[in-house]
């Protein structure tokens, strides 16, 4: 019985020494990609409404930015200016403050055809659980790039969104406004079956030691 109940004890010690692992879930928490564009406004500033925000909604638990894809096209030759995409807070009835550039598109990589184009994130900022963000885009004065949007609000994550633009503070709707088309997803941390075994494992074998500890 002692060989046994010393087997279990090192089981324990072993398993606790082991970290918790866990595998990453990707959710999409913005998708209105599937609609038809019905409208753009210019980037840049001083041209249409630029710069350009759309807000989304980040999920139950806190997560980390994944991913970002624009429906972008072009209404010039192209440039080489540089399309800015940044991350911001909530305020009301606005876009809030500044947390982070996420990325950049070339102006130049934009065709006059337009499609979605994936941002190489240059960060991945921590969103908070159940806490309206921002994406804005911005870029210099000569820029020629568009964001398309779509009067369609049944995307994933679209109902009770809302846009920014010089026109002011928008909410997502399918009666005339246009809300910016556009998809994030988040990765979130979930604890693996195996590494949740361990740890009952480890809870069983140190009660079995202490046990062990109290009848010698």
């Amino acid at each position: 019985m002692k060989n046994t109940l010393y087997s279990l004890s090192g089981v324990a010690i072993i398993a606790t020494s082991i970290l918790v692992s866990a595998r990453a879930d990707t959710v999409t928490l913005y998708d209105n990609t599937s609609a038809s564009i019905a409208g753009f406004d210019h980037i840049r500033p001083g041209v249409d409404n630029g710069p350009l925000f759309q807000s989304f909604l980040s999920g139950s638990v806190a997560s980390t930015l994944n991913s970002v894809d624009l429906s972008l096209a072009n209404t010039g030759s192209g440039t080489s200016d540089t399309i800015s995409v940044a991350l911001y807070s909530d305020a009301p009835t606005s876009y809030g403050s500044w947390i982070a550039y996420i990325g950049t598109i070339t102006d130049s990589s934009v065709t006059s055809a337009g499609g979605l184009y994936s941002v190489s994130l240059t960060a991945n900022p921590t969103l908070a659980a159940n806490t309206r963000y921002w994406i804005g885009l911005n870029e210099t004065s000569t820029g020629s790039a568009v964001w398309n949007g779509a009067p369609d609000a049944t995307g994933t994550g679209v109902a009770g969104q809302y846009y920014y633009n010089v026109g002011g503070y928008q909410a997502n709707s399918a009666s005339g406004n246009n809300p910016y088309i556009m998809k994030v997803t988040a990765t979130t941390a979930v604890p693996e079956p195996t590494s949740t075994a361990l740890v009952g494992l480890a809870c069983l074998g140190v009660g079995v030691w202490l046990r062990q500890r109290r009848s010698n």
